[in-house]
């Protein structure tokens, strides 16, 4: 019986040793990872699209960093899943960032942010998968001050006709236009009274709006008004007789005819003229090119030998209709040249002019028209060898596919790198250093010379700082640091490259606040503005702007009065509120003020930082943190209900003219809270 039993136990044990694991203990979930198990998921681009309600401009977005959060891991009809959220935050950065503007949620659109953007992740097959269909096109409305970065293409602007002293482009009644590199701006694209042989640098962009900002500026068109030489350009449209220049080598008797060719006028004495009150100009013929231009279609070098019959080798053109015509015929010259024999199998002579270093050959001899090799140079000092180019200075660089069709000299360029000893081998440019200083102003004044400047290594470089009528010079930044209200700075001994940008403000007034341009003097925040900056309450919203009409979100408002309080340190660190993200800029300030009673959210759980602030939301703020003081007096708002959690908290702001209602009967409690107004709140609240 004994032995019975325990081969029945034997065999128990056996049984439950084979069966799973899991049947013996509860199945663990798998884990998640927001940036590992996203990676292969199919987002859609359009998941999330952001729309500003001001502009009327949108913006699509699909997966972005850090934009997901994660709910914690449930089983659901036998799989585990995981509900991934949208942080609007995240896309609201994005969309401002893409514009150029700070954007707050639209109020009156305020379920795009009360109803969370969601899918779902179910875990199968060893990965996460989607559970059912992505959302798309799910809207953010958001609402600005203005100042989007225009998403146009810059214009593009062309010549319609100049004279002596005026210059016409393409006209856009929605453009602006600038003839000097944009220091100062006008209308028209018609400029008038300039300069007469005066080149101009005109550049056009789209105007300002109240809602954007002014475009890029058009690619630069340089034009010269009629009175400077005339120009290749000038010429282009001419109609050149194919047989203006004859070339006749009296040696082989061979002869070619040709038109237009490179180099093959003197422009240098073309100066325009006026005779009988039309402009004309006469071009003179650069002989030496056409012979240049014969000597290598006959791989010949040959030496000049006269003119035969017309001797006249110049043409006279005259300016009508906005370009210029000839005025009379074009010459037929044919120009005389002899040369040594044959046309082929010619050799050239290339002489190696150091520039200042030492070649290792002075002379070679061309094979074929061409060096089989280049000899390299030594220069003492520290000197970088750049190659032989065509010209001391500038020039084409000479190379062993060079072809060469007569006796040539060619020099070495040289780049200096400091120091001492000596340098030499190859490397490509030119024979100087040059480092580049950006010049950059913000609105109401200008710099000069302003955009991009290059500036000879070792050189100084001045810059001029105007304000316009009414303003003064705030502050000039330097590489970043500021080097005081200067009106001009001089770069000396420049060894690398810089910036300088200029910050203006309106005259006589406070160097922090007077930078913002859209803080009217005279209006009534202007010095609760002046407050909130001097007390780093706030530092505005960016290029020199505070958008007093922007309005305010939760976030925002307690942070204001944290930093009103000093930003103290809170004395917990439990956050109670689920969308508040440890690291966030209000976090502190969210802890504190619900440390201070000042806040109890608009949950249990939830703070609604993106909510926008109403005017009842922020008197209700300050009220709590003036330690909730009763007040009696008689309520003169009709739209303040006697049981309205916040009606304790207007009247104390009425009693102390923090506030006096949007009208002499009506408070507008659930109006948003614009910064303007919340930083007034704030100034009446604590300056007293």
């Amino acid at each position: 019986m004994k032995k019975q039993l325990l081969s029945i136990l034997l065999c128990l044990i056996m049984v439950v040793g084979l069966l799973p694991t899991a049947a013996l203990a509860e199945e663990a979930a798998p884990p998640f990872d927001l940036t590992k198990d996203l990676v292969d998921i199919k987002i859609p681009d359009d998941l999330v699209t952001c729309i500003c309600t001001k502009t009327g401009e949108s913006k699509s977005y699909g997966k972005l960093p850090g934009g997901f959060s994660a709910s914690s891991i449930l089983k659901e009809d036998g799989f585990w899943t995981v509900l991934i959220s949208v942080k609007p935050d995240v896309y609201m950065a994005q969309f401002n960032k893409d514009t150029g503007s700070t954007h707050s949620p639209d109020i009156n659109h305020y379920t795009d942010f009360t109803t969370k953007i969601q899918f779902k992740l179910k875990y199968e097959g060893s990965k996460w998968v989607p559970l059912g269909e992505m959302p798309q096109n799910k809207m953010l409305h958001f609402t600005c001050g203005g100042g989007h970065v225009y998403q146009g293409a810059a214009p593009t602007i062309a010549l319609v006709s100049r004279t002596d002293t005026d210059i016409k482009v393409t006209e856009n009644n929605k453009w602006e236009y600038s003839k000097d590199n944009g220091v100062t701006w006008q209308d028209s694209c018609h400029f008038t009274n300039l300069q007469p042989g005066t080149e101009y640098t005109i550049i056009a962009r789209v105007k300002a709006t109240a809602t954007h900002q002014p475009s890029a500026n058009s690619e630069p068109l340089n034009i010269s008004t009629i009175g400077s030489a005339i120009t290749e350009e000038d010429l282009a449209e001419l109609d050149i007789p194919a047989n203006l220049v004859t070339v006749k080598c009296q040696t082989t008797g061979d002869s070619k005819e040709y038109g237009r060719i490179p180099g093959g006028f003197d422009l240098s004495n073309s100066t325009p003229y006026k005779e009988n009150g039309v402009l004309k100009a006469i071009v003179k013929l650069n002989l030496p090119a056409y012979k240049a231009k014969y000597d290598a279609d006959t791989k010949k070098t040959h030496e000049r030998a006269g003119l035969e019959g017309n001797t006249h080798t110049a043409f006279t053109l005259k300016y009508v209709n906005d370009k210029w015509e000839p005025d009379g015929t074009f010459p037929a010259v044919v120009l005389l040249v002899t040369c040594n024999g044959s046309h082929e199998n010619q050799t050239c002579t290339v002489t190696f002019n150091g520039n200042g270093g030492v070649p290792s050959v002075i002379r070679m001899t061309t094979i074929d028209q061409k060096l089989p090799e280049l000899p390299t140079a030594t220069h003492s000092g520290r000197y970088s060898f750049d190659g032989w180019y065509t010209a001391a200075s500038g020039g084409t660089k000479i190379t062993t596919a060079t072809v060469f069709y007569e006796n040539t000299t060619v020099h070495a360029h040289w780049t200096y790198i400091g120091g001492g000893g000596s340098s030499g081998g190859g490397g490509g440019g030119s024979g100087h250093t040059y480092h580049t200083i950006r010049a950059i102003s913000g609105l109401n004044g200008s710099i000069s010379p302003s955009g991009w400047t290059s500036v000879r290594h070792g050189w100084d470089q001045t810059f001029a700082i105007t304000p316009d009528k009414g303003y003064a010079v705030a502050k000039v930044l330097v590489d970043g640091k500021s080097v005081g209200s200067v009106k001009s700075y001089t770069f000396k001994n420049v060894t690398k490259d810089h910036t300088i940008e200029v910050v203006f403000m309106k005259a006589n007034g406070n160097p922090q606040t007077g930078v913002f341009v859209d803080v009217p003097e005279g209006s009534y925040y202007e010095e609760a503005v002046d407050w909130a900056v001097e007390k780093g309450i706030t530092t505005g919203t960016g290029n020199n702007y505070f958008t007093p009409d922007g309005i305010c979100t939760r976030a925002q408002a307690v942070t204001f009065l944290w930093r009103v309080a000093g930003s103290p340190t809170p004395k917990t660190e439990a956050m109670v509120f689920e969308d508040v993200l440890d690291g966030s800029y209000y976090y502190e300030a969210a802890l504190w003020a619900v440390e201070n009673g000042i806040t109890v959210g608009t949950s249990a759980t939830t703070f609604s930082p993106e909510l926008t602030c109403s005017r009842a939301h922020i008197v209700t703020f300050l009220w709590r943190a003036a330690n909730s003081p009763s007040v009696k007096m008689d309520n003169p708002f009709t739209d303040v209900a006697a049981d309205a959690y916040y009606i304790d908290a207007v009247l104390w702001a009425v009693k102390h003219k923090i506030t006096v209602g949007t009208t002499l009967s009506t408070f507008s409690p659930d109006e948003g809270c614009t910064r303007a107004q919340i930083v007034t709140f704030l100034y009446r609240a604590h300056s007293k």
